[in-house]
């Protein structure tokens, strides 16, 4: 039976929510940063804040709805209120913590282990959660609302089916049917629609299900019900990867690892992440972490064998204890379920905070149970009351240590400069660094650390790229000296070279960069292209010298480059290009042509261009 919450529990309840949005505060001052840029860019096409049907449009546009239309609620405040954005995203944390809280509050009320420890369990571990360090960069990242959102929607289904549960072990199934029906069903719709990892919601149920509520009687046609809610969603998940395995395996192509190293360097960056969330440490944390080395083998380096011995053995212990010690069992299997999608063969980007933010959850719930175990030993009260003090004053190292952090997320500059110290060998770092100093008109300590990223790795493209970038804004600064064979046509692939290039793109178009003329864009462009690294992805490279072309008035090459990109990319954007170029260069047969294929392929945003072209040809041919 559970038990009502106190008042002493409200009250304990919002003094924690007022001390995480005042941990949070000094923070919201901070600016847009890495993904924020390409995640909200979209805003500048919509109307004013309150046409709803702008809204639903841009979220339609993306896989994580719920998150963009959320975004899209906040328009005007684009581009210029990055605070109005974070004040969103510290909400979010705090109803993701009362969720957290409902869910452990019901966990406790059902789980035979945890009993002992219900009245002080909930609120402690929901402390730990959500003044934690680790989690600044989910909070305060406008990019990953997303992460935020599938966690805020995961918990909440979790209480609900918890509740659920709850109420089918009292006698009522009907009522408790429908909430862990609710719960499950539209939780995971939410929670998926926010981020794709929002799918793990049915393994986390049955985590709690094989771990904590192991010898709890189920409800009477709970397969039946789990076959729907759990099992149809994981299977769903299964075949949609085994379906698009082939193009996940051909996605590393375009990393500078490949699968088996992924693999073995997410052994060690786990172990890393349990590193920050059990033991964190001041500056430890932070946005960066393109310099943390791959793996290529289990002792290369050799810190490699003992992660994976560390992975494999927490692993097995998860599995193996779920019945003699079934919090330590839950703790573990739901770190591990919550890193099953992000930190296994996707080829996505090696290392960032966020991944914890819900994983994390499982191992402070297994610590707190920890310390109270370790109290139950502690007879003598001057023992009990140093022990009690030393659990409060780590939670007080915790929310200083978060206060810290957030403290450098509201600095812009000082953030930059501190993670440059903390990370001297990441590129990102250094260029986020430059890019604080242009924006506040320091162009000169700008130029001079792209000048040293340029010396320091000078097969790189994207420093010099860059610098050029820096240069269009204030071309009195002298130009970097330039090898375009080792740097371009030999260079190392950067996922940031391509970006870089699209943005000078721009800014020619928009005739804005009289430091180059566009023949040498033209000439970088066509140099990377001939570089067998970035050939695998040819696309994006084709689209930039094809609008250079456009720039050069070189139509003709302009609408060839097109038609190599149209093989690969159908829309309906390519040919009516294509059909303007034409009608630009006089050739009226083939802009009509590129103009049928075009319409073949149209949606709503394009029928205005459409439209405006039809009628221009109708003119020209006097029909």
């Amino acid at each position: 039976m559970t038990r009502p919450i106190g008042i002493l529990h409200f009250a304990a309840i919002g003094l924690l929510l007022a001390c995480a949005a005042a941990i949070y505060a000094p923070g919201l001052s901070g600016a847009f940063l890495l993904d924020d840029w390409p995640t909200l860019k979209g805003l500048n096409h919509l109307a004013s804040s309150g046409l709803l049907g702008d809204a639903v449009q841009f979220a339609r546009e993306s896989r994580r709805v719920v998150t963009h239309f959320t975004f899209a609620l906040q328009r005007d405040a684009w581009p210029t209120a990055p605070e109005q954005f974070k004040v969103v995203g510290v909400a979010i944390h705090l109803l993701s913590g009362l969720a957290l809280y409902w869910l452990l509050k019901q966990l406790c009320a059902l789980a035979p282990s945890v009993q002992t420890a219900a009245r002080y369990l909930p609120l402690t571990a929901t402390t730990v959660w959500l003044l934690h360090p680790l989690h600044v960069s989910t909070v305060l990242y406008v990019a990953q609302r997303s992460t935020a959102l599938a966690a805020l929607f995961t918990l909440a289904g979790l209480g609900a089916y918890l509740t659920g549960r709850l109420s089918c072990l009292q006698g009522d199934h009907r009522q408790g049917y429908a909430w862990m029906s609710v719960g499950v069903g539209l939780g995971l719709l939410l929670a998926t629609f926010s981020k794709e990892n929002g799918i793990l919601l049915p393994l986390f149920v049955l985590v709690i299900e094989g771990t904590l509520l192991v010898n709890i009687t189920r409800p009477p046609k709970w397969n039946a019900w789990a076959s729907i809610f759990l099992l149809s969603p994981l299977l769903a998940l299964a075949g949609y990867l085994a379906y698009n395995h082939q193009q996940i395996i051909g996605a590393y192509i375009l990393r500078d690892f490949t699968l088996a190293e992924r693999l073995l360097t997410e052994t060690r960056i786990i172990a890393d992440y349990l590193g920050k969330a059990l033991i964190p440490k001041p500056q430890g944390f932070g946005l960066f972490f393109d310099d943390f080395g791959k793996s290529t083998d289990f002792f290369t380096p050799v810190t490699t064998l003992w992660s994976t011995l560390l992975v494999a053995s927490l692993l097995g212990a998860g599995l193996a204890l779920r019945r003699r010690i079934p919090v330590l069992s839950f703790a573990i299997l739901w770190f591990f379920v919550g890193h099953l999608l992000e930190s296994t063969y996707i080829p996505l980007e090696l290392y960032f905070e966020h991944r914890n933010y819900v994983p994390s959850v499982g191992l402070f719930f297994g610590l707190v149970w920890g310390a109270s175990r370790l109290l139950d030993y502690v007879q003598t009260k001057p023992l009990r009351r140093f022990a009690m003090a030393g659990l409060a004053s780590s939670l007080v190292l915790l929310a200083l240590l978060t206060f810290h952090e957030a403290r450098l997320w509201g600095d812009s500059l000082l953030q930059a400069e501190e993670w440059a110290k903390r990370r001297p060998d990441s590129r990102r770092v250094q260029a986020n660094l430059a890019g604080q100093y242009a924006s506040l008109g320091f162009y000169d300590y700008a130029a001079r650390t792209y000048a040293r990223m340029s010396e320091k790795y000078p097969r790189d493209p994207t420093p010099y790229l860059l610098h050029a970038e820096l240069r269009c804004d204030a071309p009195g600064l002298p130009e970097l000296p330039l090898d375009a064979n080792i740097r371009f046509r030999h260079g190392e692939r950067n996922l940031g070279t391509v970006a870089a290039l699209e943005r000078l793109t721009i800014y020619k178009e928009l005739n804005r960069c009289s430091a180059y003329k566009t023949e040498f864009f033209l000439m970088l462009a066509r140099t990377l292209a001939e570089n067998p690294v970035y050939r695998p992805d040819p696309v994006n490279l084709q689209l930039i010298l094809a609008r250079l072309y456009t720039v050069d008035s070189q139509f003709d090459a302009a609408i060839d480059t097109y038609e190599l990109v149209k093989k690969r990319r159908k829309t309906a954007e390519l040919p009516l290009t294509q059909a303007e170029l034409a009608f630009k260069l006089g050739d009226i047969k083939a802009a009509a042509a590129f103009l049928k294929e075009a319409e073949s392929r149209a949606n709503a945003k394009n029928f205005e261009r459409i439209e405006v072209l039809r009628s221009h040809l109708r003119l020209k041919s006097g029909g």
